[in-house]
């Protein structure tokens, strides 16, 4: 079984491959992001991205991370 949740489709690059969603729903909070067990993780950069980059005050830091 295949999981992509929004907005990390195909197109995205990230697929994460289990047999079980128990696997998926093993992830845990290490140094302020997101990791499973298969070390796959989210960067806290993005995960900051995705709540304020409505907020004109990180444009340009957005920029420099390569997010705009």
């Amino acid at each position: 079984m295949r999981f992509a949740y929004p907005p990390y489709g195909p197109e995205s690059g990230l697929l994460f491959h289990s047999k079980e969603k128990s696997s998926f729903r093993a992830f845990k909070l290490d140094h302020g992001t997101i990791v499973w067990p298969n070390e796959l993780d989210l960067a806290a950069e993005y995960l900051f991205y995705l709540v304020f980059k409505e907020d004109d005050r990180y444009r340009e830091q957005f920029r420099q991370w390569g997010y705009e």
